[in-house]
């Protein structure tokens, strides 16, 4: 993957195999780092996991924060 994530999408667990590994670039709109987060797919629609080491990743188009207007006289 070459974009970070700020949602998990559910089809995601729903289509990983039981003890399947999702390694994810993780991000919020509160700050332009992330980190990896590594879950372990537990069963149907469940997974458990840690954040592993800082990084920083464009966020997918469909999860980026709107951008901000500012109205400069």
């Amino acid at each position: 993957m070459t974009a970070g994530v700020r949602r998990l999408p559910a089809a995601w667990l729903e289509q990983a195999a039981l003890g399947a590994i999702l390694l994810l670039p993780w991000g919020t709109d509160y700050s332009p780092h992330g980190a990896a987060l590594r879950l372990v797919v537990e069963g149907p629609g469940r997974a458990c996991g840690s954040f592993t080491m800082a990084l920083s990743f464009m966020k997918l188009r469909a999860q980026r924060a709107a951008p901000v207007a500012i109205d400069v006289p």
